[in-house]
Order: C-alpha cells, then structure tokens, then sequence
C-alpha cells in the first residue's frame, strides 16, 4: 500500500511547465523532421525548443 504522506516528486506548476515544454518540443521536432526529413536535425530542434521552453515558462509562470 502507497503511502499518502509522502511529498509529491513534482509541484503542479513544475508538471505544467514541464508538459507545455514537452509539447512544444515535440512540435518543434515533429515539423522540422516533416520539413527536412532528417532525423537527428529533428532532434536537436526538438530538444532545443525543449529548453528554451522550459527557460521562457519558468519566467512567465508565476510562482505561488
């Protein structure tokens, strides 16, 4: 049986960010690679777009 006490592994305003970022990582990556049809460029497109989102949401979601 789980324990209910224990702290959670994420706050819900790092899960957001961190999923709005997914998003727009995968995005990023999935046109690039429809575009160029090349694999690892969609990638690094993809995990570029991956930290640049998580830098610009960290500053644009406010913290409570």
């Amino acid at each position: 049986m789980p324990d209910t006490n224990s702290p959670a592994l994420l706050t819900p305003r790092a899960a957001l960010i961190f999923t709005i970022a997914l998003l727009a990582g995968a995005t990023a990556g999935c046109l690039t690679f429809l575009a160029q049809h090349d694999l690892a460029q969609a990638a690094l497109v993809a995990g570029g777009a991956l930290v640049v989102a998580i830098g610009l949401l960290n500053r644009i979601i406010a913290r409570s």
